[in-house]
């Protein structure tokens, strides 16, 4: 696994050598001057493994130029070795790089929400919100129902004290899963007894680029 950014950038990728220390291992680093405009001269080969997947990490999410030229040149390069390059959500809405640039290249993004709009579940909804109000739900309207269902549920389950279960139930809704875990302050460790500063969503899309665009990895 490859790190790769912009000079500008390095400080982002010691918040992935923390997260790794928990699972072990280790990732390389390949930091680029900030005024790279192509990869011509940089040696992408060295990365890729014979009978292994070369796994790139790309922390940047405002320069689509640069994550065009990234792409561009690892499709080039790669022939049969297998690559898988993971980006960020923002990449969802670059208009300006080739689709086979994603797809050869096993490009795979996170993702907070994704709705399923080919599910009947979905379609329901849409068609109650619109003779509810007349319009068709954005993704703040599926939100907004998810986030009323789920206190819905919970004030049902666990009356006023619900806040208190939040990080022992899921959710499964439209728009985004929930999956809450406590946050500790000073790298405090959850020991049963310590308790968190607060308590955050940590539930993510993992999704791949495939023929109908950025869609569920699984």
């Amino acid at each position: 696994v490859t790190l790769l950014c912009k000079a500008k950038e390095a400080e982002r990728l010691a918040y992935f050598h923390n997260a790794n220390r928990a699972i072990g291992g280790t990732l390389n680093e390949l930091i680029v001057p900030d005024e790279t405009s192509n990869f011509a001269k940089i040696d992408l080969k060295r990365y890729l493994k014979p009978g292994r997947t070369a796994v790139f990490v790309l922390p940047t999410w405002a320069s689509q130029d640069f994550v065009n030229a990234f792409l561009r040149n690892l499709k080039s390069i790669k022939g049969s070795a297998p690559v898988e390059v993971y980006g960020m959500p923002q990449w969802s809405g670059f208009e300006n790089i080739e689709p086979e640039f994603f797809m050869d290249n096993n490009v795979h993004i996170t993702a907070a929400s994704y709705i399923r709009y080919s599910q009947q579940e979905v379609k329901d909804f849409q068609q109650k919100f619109f003779e509810a109000t007349g319009t068709i739900p954005d993704n703040e309207g599926f939100n907004g129902y998810d986030v009323t269902l789920f206190t819905g549920r919970m004030l049902s389950r666990y009356g006023l004290s619900f806040p208190e279960r939040l990080n022992y139930e899921m959710f499964h809704g439209l728009h985004a899963d929930f999956h809450f875990t406590g946050v500790y302050a000073n790298g405090v460790l959850d020991d049963g007894r310590n308790q968190p500063d607060y308590l955050e969503n940590t539930f993510v899309h993992m999704l791949k680029f495939g023929k109908t665009g950025f869609e569920p990895a699984d």
